[in-house]
């Protein structure tokens, strides 16, 4: 599946769907864990500009930077391994900054590093890393607890890819905590945060909880 509209290059390729079958069935038969979402509310000013210009106002708000850090920070303390994703690498390096302990990852960094980096992960003595979109199709870490989506776009193929990081079984996890934003303040943000929830709700097996902004001011 390809969002871009390349399907049919990719069944010219790889001939066409012989099989189906959904996340949920796949959770239900025991090969993936269920999902526990938290779509929190996050409130912009109202805007009337072009979509790249909110964006860029988006991932530059600080509060925003300090929310997703103060819930990493604690998910950490929980001993919980935490991916969170960016588009960004400035994005991704500031959010880097306020985690503890926190490695930022993205297509510059090194391959020899970034496979030490996976590996610590892997064997937890890294607790959370951040990155762009290096950790998409191809990337298999179990040992993900938290997943966190600071891409903040509508794209269906990396909404689906990125929370299939986390529901990999790994020894001891029984669920995946996975917390996106619905952004609101400009139409463009709002809609695609609407998109990431429809796609969300197309798996039954996909727990949604709607959340707000400051229920996370205590974390």
């Amino acid at each position: 599946m390809r969002s871009s509209g390349d399907t049919m290059e990719m069944h010219g390729v790889l001939s066409n769907t012989i099989f189906k079958i959904t996340t949920s069935e796949v959770i239900r038969l025991g090969f993936l864990v269920k999902p526990y979402i938290d779509m929190i509310d996050y409130d912009l000013p109202k805007m009337r500009c072009r979509y790249a210009e909110a964006y860029n106002y988006l991932i530059e708000d600080a509060q925003l930077h300090n929310l997703v850090a103060r819930i990493a920070n604690k998910k950490i303390s929980e001993k919980k391994q935490t991916l969170i994703v960016v588009r960004r690498k400035e994005h991704g390096k500031q959010i880097a900054e306020l985690i503890k302990g926190a490695v930022y990852l993205d297509g510059d960094t090194e391959s020899g590093h970034r496979e030490d980096m996976k590996k610590a992960f892997i064997e937890k003595r890294v607790r959370c890393i951040v990155a762009t979109n290096i950790f998409g199709e191809g990337i298999d870490i179990p040992t993900i607890d938290v997943y966190m989506n600071a891409r903040f776009e509508k794209t269906q193929i990396w909404t689906s890819q990125g929370i299939g990081r986390a529901l990999r079984k790994a020894k001891g996890k029984t669920k995946a905590e996975v917390f996106d934003f619905f952004i609101s303040g400009h139409p463009a943000l709002k809609q695609h945060s609407a998109e990431r929830v429809s796609s969300y709700e197309r798996e039954p097996e996909f727990v949604i909880n709607r959340t707000k902004a400051k229920d996370y001011d205590s974390f």
